[in-house]
């Protein structure tokens, strides 16, 4: 603390005198220090003291300096003030620098205490009027930010502002009061905001106080998007501040534009404070703060496959985006989880709680399968092993129970390009094929088909209105006729090389050869097909 800065009778004489009272306290210092060592030479006779006696005695002088500051502590008002930690401060326990302070409440109404700094990790400790000692919260806590929360009542409040690392100097923001809370936020909700309208800096930037109110359990993307200035951003909790693995912070930089995506799930049913400043020192400008539910993922185990996109509204871990499915499971039934992927390279992780199972990565297209010996709800985690790779894919979860049938399945990449009527190109391919009992004499047969526009832009035929006109045959002689569609969504305006993916599920009497090729007979346009062949590599 800048000495200059304190006010008291004593400061205020040697002001009558026009002395400059650091001279003054200085000067006492000195004087102190010097009859110190002059006892030092008479201590036992006129002997020198040993090197124990004057640490001693040095323990003695700063603790003798350290009181006399704490009897005189600065007033701290209603605003911001400003200070620093000096050489020439107090010593505290395992020499931390002090500086001390008084606020004299009014009333009762809560308020809390901060301080900032941009050059420190700081810390704090405030004694109440009646007598308590209270540490700053370490759920409040940043690296550059310290708060004691929950105090009220009318009188007078010390306080000891110092940090976290011993010896450490530096500037410093201190305040006591209510927090001021710009805007109270909601679940898929945003806010238009000024970054600097207020003029006080703490940490040498503009900070804003948002309070986000969301419901507890379900994932949310916070966003903070500013074209003046690149947003930095602390969440802050009933547990803490908001770090991984409980959240996950990502800075999206282009020009003109930048943003920080902050995406986390929040514990509790209170509100979570989010602290918004800027990266660079001073910065200041309007942002956009929003927030979105990040999708709630289940997928069945009848292996019909599911779309999805990594990136947009994903979690992000450990710099990947990562799409999480879960689904019930009992002991001893057997899984298959496959995924194929366009534009990345899919990895596929298997978890029941946070027991990791099993991972694997590949090139376009990943495996797992796996006996389950426990019942319970699983997960199945989609990311990349690329970091920071988004890109579309299809996932399906095959599972039989312990009692039933195993599925007969494999993958496959069978393709076909079929042209329409107009001259336009798609290209239909199977990925994978499963065959079970359907009952009563019948067999089922699901495809995973992915149909692709190579050339055609314009409004796409609905995948539901297509299937009526699709079937599949084998090399018995046998027709499958189509019992369900599924998946398939897609923009009604496509674009050259876009591409949608679904599931086609046929069936037929089982009695007969077991066939050894499939064919998938697809509508391509309104008159025409394409066939599809599909080798079944299946013991017989």
């Amino acid at each position: 603390m800048e000495p200059a800065e304190k006010s008291s009778s004593f400061n205020e004489t040697l002001r009558s005198f026009d002395l400059d009272p650091r001279l003054i306290v200085a000067a006492l210092v000195v004087l102190v220090l010097g009859l110190g060592a002059a006892v030092t030479v008479t201590v036992r006779g006129g002997a020198e003291a040993s090197e124990e006696e004057l640490v001693r005695l040095a323990a003695s002088d700063q603790m003798a300096w350290r009181n006399y500051l704490r009897q005189d502590p600065a007033p701290l008002g209603a605003g911001l003030v400003t200070g620093a930690l000096e050489a020439t401060d107090a010593l505290g326990p395992d020499d931390h620098l002090e500086d001390y302070y008084a606020f004299e409440a009014t009333d009762d109404e809560p308020f809390s205490v901060v301080v900032t700094s941009a050059a420190f990790t700081p810390d704090l400790m405030v004694v109440t009027p009646d007598s308590q000692r209270m540490a700053a919260s370490v759920l409040r806590a940043t690296d550059h930010r310290a708060e004691v929360t929950g105090l009220a009542g009318a009188g007078r409040y010390f306080i000891a502002v110092t940090s976290r690392e011993s010896g450490i100097e530096g500037p410093y923001e201190l305040s006591a009061g209510a927090p001021r809370t710009l805007s109270r936020i909601g679940s898929n909700d945003s806010d238009e905001s000024v970054l600097g309208v207020s003029e006080e800096l703490r940490a040498e930037r503009y900070e804003n106080i948002h309070a986000l109110e969301l419901p507890p359990g379900r994932p949310a993307i916070i966003t903070v998007a500013a074209s003046a200035f690149r947003p930095r951003l602390y969440l802050l909790g009933p547990e803490g501040q908001v770090k991984e693995p409980w959240g996950s912070l990502l800075r999206l930089d282009a020009e003109g534009e930048h943003a920080a995506e902050l995406r986390f799930e929040p514990g509790w049913d209170v509100p979570y404070t989010l602290l918004v400043s800027s990266e660079e020192p001073r910065a200041r400008g309007s942002y956009t703060l929003k927030t979105e539910a990040i999708r709630t993922l289940t997928i069945s185990t009848d292996g019909n496959p599911v779309s999805g996109e990594l990136g947009k509204r994903s979690w992000f871990k450990n710099g990947r985006y990562v799409d999480t499915y879960r689904f019930e499971a009992f002991e001893g039934a057997y899984l298959i989880a496959e995924i194929s992927a366009e534009g990345f390279a899919p990895k596929l992780a298997l978890t029941l709680g946070d027991r990791p199972l099993v991972e694997r990565t590949g090139g376009r297209a990943v495996r797992i399968e796996q006996q389950l010996d426990r019942s319970g709800t699983y997960a199945l985690d989609v990311s990349s092993a690329e970091e920071g790779a988004t890109g579309r894919y299809s996932l399906s979860v095959t599972m039989d129970t312990p009692e039933g049938p195993r599925y007969q399945s494999f993958t496959t990449d069978a393709r076909r390009v079929g042209r329409t009527t107009r001259g336009h190109r798609f290209e239909v391919t199977v990925t994978r094929v499963r065959i079970v009992s359907a009952g009563s004499g019948r067999a089922q047969v699901r495809l995973n088909v992915t149909e692709r526009s190579l050339d055609f832009e314009g409004e796409w035929d609905t995948w539901q209105r297509r299937a009526p006109y699709t079937w599949l045959s084998d090399d018995t002689g046998r027709r499958y006729n189509i019992v369900e569609a599924n998946g398939g969504e897609v923009d009604e305006d496509v674009t050259s090389g876009e591409a949608r993916r679904g599931g086609l599920i046929f069936e037929a009497e089982a009695e007969g050869r077991i066939p050894k090729v499939l064919r998938l007979h697809y509508p391509i346009g309104v008159d025409r097909r394409t066939v599809v062949t599909v080798p079944i590599p299946l013991e017989r």
